[in-house]
């Protein structure tokens, strides 16, 4: 009997926004959402960029304080927050975020997969052809791993490795404490976020996509990207799941 099959049948899959039961797995890609919640789904990705008007999903402009940082492109799928984002979205940011559900990470990977490698021969139509991109993640906070007992900004973006064939490295952690972003303003998260990050290894030629799961101030992004230029990176792209409708790009 096929191992995932046995698996399915042990531990029913379910769906990552609503929770109703799933049929086995059919092929190698694992269902993720079920009927309705897929059709969901499809409706709101249907979200323009309020400033190229092409799909947020096929856009990669860039929030202004990540521009500012020399973050080059920002992939990205659907709006998220109080005044933006559907029940689907929200259901699996959340699952993602305190369910570590392999699905999520899994089908979140393939739905971010065109638009990554889209936006990587892009910026090497630009630039040396010969630069190595490499995937790595915007680190949780510890009291936040510590609590839930992973990353899932990590799990993101080695899913993300394993589905566009990139490299993933490990190459920001935590220098110290920080507050978390959540409840901040910008000028609040700018300054909770200085200095928190420290360079794991060499970067020094390397185009580096950085993952996280939501975009807010995009703060997060662009000490990152500033650290990671620093250190002689050639390129920064940003990916995320969702940005904040607050946003401006």
């Amino acid at each position: 009997m096929n191992r995932r099959l046995l698996i399915e049948l042990l531990c029913p899959p379910r769906c990552v926004s609503c929770g109703k039961l799933l049929p086995p797995t059919v092929g190698n890609e694992p269902t993720a959402l079920c009927d309705t919640c897929g059709e969901t789904w499809a409706s709101e990705r249907i979200a323009e960029c309020p400033t190229c008007f092409q799909l947020l999903s096929d856009c990669r402009c860039v929030p202004r304080l990540m521009q500012r940082a020399g973050i080059s492109a920002h992939v990205k799928l659907v709006p998220y927050g109080e005044t933006g984002g559907g029940r689907v979205t929200r259901n699996v940011i959340y699952t993602i975020k305190q369910r570590g559900a392999y699905r999520a990470f899994h089908f979140l990977a393939r739905e971010l997969k065109p638009g990554l490698l889209a936006a990587v021969r892009e910026a090497k139509s630009e630039s040396a052809p010969t630069t190595e991109a490499v995937i790595t993640f915007l680190p949780r906070t510890v009291e936040a791993k510590r609590t839930y007992g992973y990353d899932q900004a990590e799990r993101l973006a080695r899913a993300l490795s394993r589905a566009t064939g990139l490299r993933y490295m490990s190459l920001l952690a935590r220098r110290r404490a920080a507050l978390s972003q959540k409840t901040l303003n910008q000028r609040e998260r700018l300054k909770n976020i200085k200095g928190a990050f420290a360079l794991r290894r060499e970067v020094a030629g390397l185009r580096v996509i950085v993952v996280d799961d939501v975009v807010t101030t995009g703060a997060g992004m662009a000490e990152a990207a500033k650290l990671l230029y620093s250190a002689k990176a050639a390129d920064v792209i940003a990916v995320s799941v969702a940005l904040t409708k607050k946003n401006k790009v």
